[in-house]
């Protein structure tokens, strides 16, 4: 983002928090440090307002499909105690890491660290296919 539109996006982050302090009632957070809210009284269609403060960068997809679900609508208990899991089978939730130093290239791929000068050779016991003679 550019400098010229860094105050928009400082003045929106405290109108936001503002608006958190009047009419936010805390519900829970997450293991990355989310923060969800919702309306104390007043609802829209039914439903009241709910949204989340991020950690650090505001990044989406730092919530977790149950921070998801809660800020949709889709269920309505609180989100679970931080590091609690549903399910013992479910792996736990990490952020879309495209387009940062950790991203996850295939091998042969110019910018996997794992692989040399970008070929792909003896990876998990495979050879390069030879044109036959």
């Amino acid at each position: 983002m550019s400098e010229a539109f860094s105050w928009v996006r400082r003045a929106s982050q405290a109108g936001t928090r503002l608006m958190t302090a009047l009419c936010g009632e805390l519900v829970g957070e997450d293991d990355y440090g989310n923060r969800y809210y919702e309306t104390r009284q007043g609802r829209f269609c039914g439903k009241p307002k709910r949204w989340v403060l991020y950690a650090g960068a505001p990044e989406a997809t730092k919530v977790p499909p149950e921070g998801f679900a809660w800020l949709h609508g889709q269920c309505d208990q609180p989100l679970p105690k931080q590091g609690a899991s549903r399910y013992g089978w479910l792996k736990p939730h990490h952020p879309n890491l495209t387009g940062t130093e950790a991203a996850d290239y295939p091998l042969g791929h110019t910018l996997c660290r794992l692989s040399q000068k970008g070929r792909v050779s003896g990876h998990r016991g495979t050879q390069p296919w030879q044109p036959p003679e």
